[in-house]
Order: structure tokens, then C-alpha cells, then sequence
């Protein structure tokens, strides 16, 4: 890893907030804390985590996740922020989104619907592998939901026999611009000793990519990628690939088969199973679009609008919303999302 990285991880400033914060200090924290860049370059950063307490057989869970973009100047920050309560056979009592919520994409992230969608398909549910599915944004119309809450179950299931009484995991992704390249530096710790730091690097990118109108990639021409990664458990991992691609699809299928490398060796590394191991920004999905994202804000020289773009592009499947925040209108969220409202907009 970077040395000049790797020294500035070391401070704690550099998680949004501590092991062993009280559960009902956490969405204060994740909402408020200051966190701490790398470098005065950094695009974008995703923070996440989980804290599971047991009590009686029962559990209560937050799981959480903060996504800062720096856009025209700013920083624009959007928390993310479920509660669980589990009995003592792990069926959820209930759920809940912090109000904090206002998704990524404007009014139609809707706290409101979200929460129904929460309470509808998870409420009374086993908090399981066996329906994780229902975790999904197929289900739940939020791809940050999806990503919280499998990689809350992903912890509980990798933890479960060592929750006594609380255990919990933090991790910080933090994407960079370095002139020529673009590099994303993530560091993941939990409760009981396990750390993991890795990075993956864009080298020379200017001009070798191009996006649509519609904020999709439409041309990759030889990007290099280097990934490396060091762990408190394994070996140290280093992959590299070349990405070429002259459409969307195939661009997206070759990041795809790269970053499921880079899972699988991080699993792996850390000694879990990978069907326990939702639980990092290294999932190809949540991976892919950090890298699609940065590389967006800074050819675009930090565009709010055309981010907006470039979010929506990676939340369509053959032109269709998989994510209720993208909508085009009302009829669209009608059309694809029919339990939603116009009273959800404003509620």
C-alpha cells in the first residue's frame, strides 16, 4: 500500500466514528462527525458499518452507510441509517430508516416509501442468508438499502457464534484524483481484530474513456487497473487487468469479472465464505459504481448534474428504474413503482 496513504490511515480520524460508539449515539455521529480526507483531490468516499448488540437472546442491530461526493466546491453527504430489532430466533420485529435519509437522487428517494417498502417485504422476516433476496433493490427500490442491509446480515452471520454482548466493523473507501490517476484507498476494521486495507488504482485514464449523454460509459480504450490489498489474516494480494471495451455492456461485464477477482482474493484474505462476505465496498457492485462515480466527477470537473447523470445511467437495466430515486416522472414511478405516491414527494 501506499506509504504516504498508509500513514494517514493510521490515524482513527480517518473512520467516521469509533468502536463501541453506544447504538443511540450512531446516527448522530454518522450523520454529523467530520471526517477526515487523504488528500485535498479525494472525489468521493463511502463510510460504512454495523453494530450488533445481543441481549437475551435478542439482537439490535444499526447498519449504516454515509456516500460524500465533492461537488462544485461542496461536499455533498448522504447518510444512509437502518435499525433492526431481532428476536431471539432472529426474526426482525421491526425496522426502521432514520429520517436522516434523502437518497442520492432528490425528491423521489423517498423516506417515506422506503420505510413502507422496509416494513412490507422485511417485518416478520427470518434475518437470514436463506432471504437475502428480499434484501434486495428489487424489493426494496434502493440500492443503498440493499447495501446496508446485506452487509449487516453478512457481519451478523460471520459473528454470530462471538456475539455475547456487542461487536461491531467500520470501514472508510476514500477515492482520490492524482493528476494522471485516480486512486481509491479503503481500510475496513472490526470489534474483534480483523483489518483489511486495500486499493485499486485508474493509472493514466485521461482520455482513454468516454461517457454517453445519459452518464453511462460508452468507450474504455486500454485502462490499466492495479488492485492490492494487506490483511491482519493472509497474504498480500496484487491483480491487474487492461479494460477495453467499445459499449456499455461490455465495459460494465469486463470492471465485472476484475472485481470479482478482487472480492474473492479479499474473502479469501480474511478467511470468510464469500456468500458472508456482502459486507465491504469491495463488492463488485458497490465497488463498480465508486469507480464509475469518481471517474465521472473528475472528468466532469465535479458537475452536480451530470453526477446525477452518471448515477442513473448505473441504476437502469435496458432503460428500466431498478431504483425509485431515478424516475423521470411521476407516470415512470407509477409505471415500475406503483405503490408510490405523489403524497411520498412531499411527505
Amino acid at each position: 500500500m501506499n506509504m504516504l496513504h498508509h500513514s494517514s490511515i493510521k490515524d482513527n480520524n480517518f473512520f467516521l466514528i469509533p468502536h463501541r460508539c453506544p447504538l443511540d449515539k450512531i446516527a448522530d455521529r454518522v450523520t454529523k462527525s467530520r471526517y477526515r480526507a487523504l488528500g485535498k483531490t479525494f472525489c468521493s468516499s463511502r463510510f460504512r458499518g454495523t453494530s450488533i448488540a445481543k441481549h437475551e437472546g435478542a439482537y439490535q442491530i444499526i447498519a449504516w452507510q454515509r456516500n460524500v461526493a465533492r461537488l462544485q466546491k461542496m461536499d455533498v453527504s448522504l447518510p444512509t441509517i437502518v435499525s433492526l430489532n431481532l428476536d431471539q430466533q432472529r426474526i426482525i420485529q421491526d425496522i426502521a430508516l432514520d429520517p436522516s435519509f434523502a437518497g442520492s437522487q432528490g425528491l423521489s428517494c423517498s423516506q417515506s416509501y422506503l420505510q413502507r417498502m422496509l416494513t412490507k417485504h422485511l417485518e416478520g422476516r427470518p434475518f437470514t442468508l436463506a432471504h437475502i433476496d428480499i434484501m434486495s433493490i428489487k424489493f426494496l427500490h434502493c440500492l443503498h438499502l440493499q447495501e446496508v442491509l446485506q452487509g449487516a446480515l453478512a457481519f451478523l452471520e460471520q459473528h454470530e457464534t462471538s456475539v455475547c454482548y456487542n461487536v461491531d466493523e467500520i470501514e472508510t473507501g476514500e477515492a482520490i484524483d492524482e493528476g494522471s490517476d485516480i486512486r481509491i484507498v479503503d481500510v475496513y476494521e472490526d470489534s474483534n481484530g480483523t483489518s483489511l486495507s486495500w486499493e485499486l488504482t485508474l493509472l493514466d485514464y485521461k482520455d482513454r474513456l468516454c461517457f454517453g449523454k445519459n452518464g453511462e460509459i460508452r468507450r474504455i480504450d486500454h485502462l490499466d487497473i492495479v488492485f492490492s490489498s494487506s490483511s491482519s489474516k493472509g497474504e498480500d494480494i496484487h491483480l491487474q487487468t487492461t479494460i477495453h471495451g467499445d459499449t456499455p455492456e461490455r465495459i460494465i461485464a469486463a470492471l465485472l469479472r476484475f472485481t470479482l477477482k478482487c472480492w474473492k482474493g479479499l474473502a479469501c484474505q480474511i478467511q470468510t465464505k464469500q456468500k458472508t462476505f456482502y459486507n465491504t465496498n469491495a463488492f463488485p457492485i458497490s465497488l463498480i459504481g465508486l469507480i464509475v462515480q469518481s471517474l465521472g466527477i473528475v472528468i466532469f470537473s465535479n458537475n452536480y448534474n451530470y453526477f446525477q447523470h452518471i448515477l442513473a445511467a448505473l441504476q437502469r437495466e435496458q432503460g428500466i428504474p431498478l431504483c425509485i430515486g431515478i424516475v423521470e416522472h411521476i407516470e415512470e414511478a407509477q409505471t415500475y413503482f406503483p405503490e408510490f405516491s405523489l403524497e411520498d414527494v412531499y411527505s
